[in-house]
């Protein structure tokens, strides 16, 4: 169990989250345009129009889409805004309460988003949503056996809820709960095949726990297919590599997460490492003095 690749997955959260969140209550056509421009990642864009909509027509679900817009920009300030509007428009809605729990999740207050999903769960008894969000604020925090239990709880109120599935597969992992696990990562993907973390956590634990590399690869390939920027999932094909004795195929993976994030010091340990492997010391000193660099 390696508790430092999940504080790097703790970032993804909002990635896998976010498609599902957005309201099919608004009808008109340029709000069907901006749910587009969410969906192909054109934030900049989505706000400038939502802006334009909510000016001539306040509503909720434009208000909602528009903080998830806001989100993806790590603006919060005005992503709490727009949520607490989509709230006062339509209070009567679990899903806007969990969306402003994301985004108190996505700037760090990890303690106001349990307090908020608390306060939901009391008002909506039978939001699964809920529940699973607040077993990822507590997971936040490191509570991981009480994230377990909200975790549970919402697969009992919807056995169906892929997200569930996959946020338990992360909590057994941290955890150790080798028994368990096997059966929560193959949910995840049975309900959440294009969830990019679903997909990892599989092709992880195949690697981990099975000879089945092959189909490892497959998965983990298939997570770097539907988020490229995954630095997980850039790190266990390495891993794969470097198992095989491929370690200029690490190389090369190591080298594309260090593109994703060219100030994370462990990248460069990595793949000095693997340069030393291959015989490369000229190279692997450099990425070692980078990396000494990047230490301090």
């Amino acid at each position: 169990m390696n508790r430092a690749v999940f504080r790097l997955l703790d970032k993804t959260i909002l990635l896998f989250a976010l498609p599902i969140l957005c309201d099919a209550a608004a009808t008109q056509p340029s709000y069907d345009h901006a749910v587009r421009l969410f969906q192909q990642g054109e934030y900049d864009k989505t706000i400038s129009l939502l802006e334009t909509v909510l000016a001539a027509r306040p509503e909720a679900a434009a208000f909602n889409l528009l903080s998830l817009a806001y989100l993806e920009r790590r603006r919060y300030g005005e992503a709490l805004v727009a949520n607490q509007r989509a709230v006062m428009l339509m209070p009567d809605n679990p899903n806007y309460l969990y969306n402003g729990s994301l985004i108190l999740l996505g700037k760090g207050d990890s303690a106001g988003a349990e307090k908020n999903l608390r306060s939901g769960i009391a008002r909506f008894p039978q939001s699964a949503r809920l529940y699973e969000g607040l077993g990822e604020a507590l997971y936040r925090r490191d509570s991981f056996a009480e994230a377990e239990s909200w975790f549970r709880q919402a697969i009992k109120i919807d056995p169906h809820y892929g997200l569930a599935y996959v946020s338990l597969a992360k909590v057994l992992y941290a955890i150790g709960d080798r028994r368990e696990l096997a059966s929560a990562v193959r949910q995840s993907v049975e309900f959440e095949p294009e969830n990019h973390f679903a997909c990892y956590l599989y092709g992880t634990w195949l690697l981990e726990e099975t000879d089945r590399t092959a189909e490892a690869r497959s998965f983990l390939e298939k997570s770097l297919s539907l988020n490229p920027r995954s630095l997980d999932s850039h790190i266990r094909l390495a891993e794969l590599e470097i198992r095989e004795r491929q370690h200029a195929a690490a190389i090369k993976w190591y080298q594309k997460a260090i593109d994703v994030e060219p100030g994370n010091a462990r990248l460069h340990y990595l793949l000095a490492t693997a340069y030393r492997k291959t015989g490369q010391t000229r190279l692997a000193e450099q990425t070692l003095a980078e990396y000494r660099r990047l230490s301090h």
